[in-house]
């Protein structure tokens, strides 16, 4: 017996629910923020969640195997989602500032999305 559309869509939720820790820590006032502990620490953060964000979406679609992951338009939503991100940063009355540099470490850490195949291999072997 196969699964229901609506029961295949749980496997989204890691994705939707790290799309919105992305989205209030991003968007928290800077004096919220820790310090950071050696230069360029945050470019480093920005990549490692983007790529957590690129392997829960590539989890997403590994388990539910009638959908086809088109790589490109994922790493155009995780680009797109990052600009998004940086522009309300600029926007908002939060003490934070468009960075090109966040945008591009963000973009950098979705392309993993191009590795999907052997995510999908990594899967396997965790019995996930």
């Amino acid at each position: 017996m196969s699964e229901s559309p609506k029961t295949r869509r749980k496997y989204f939720c890691p994705s939707i629910a790290w799309a919105f820790f992305i989205a209030i820590i991003c968007l928290l006032p800077s004096h919220s923020l820790p310090k950071a502990h050696f230069q360029s620490e945050d470019l480093v953060v920005h990549l490692i969640s983007y790529a957590v964000f690129a392997c829960t979406i590539a989890y997403g679609y590994f388990k539910n195997p009638s959908l086809v992951l088109n790589t490109t338009k994922t790493f155009v939503f995780l680009a797109l989602f990052g600009l998004m991100i940086e522009m309300l940063q600029y926007a908002l009355p939060i003490n934070r500032q468009f960075s090109l540099s966040d945008f591009f470490f963000n973009a950098l850490g979705g392309t993993i999305i191009y590795a999907q195949k052997n995510l999908n291999r990594i899967f396997i072997k965790l019995n996930l």
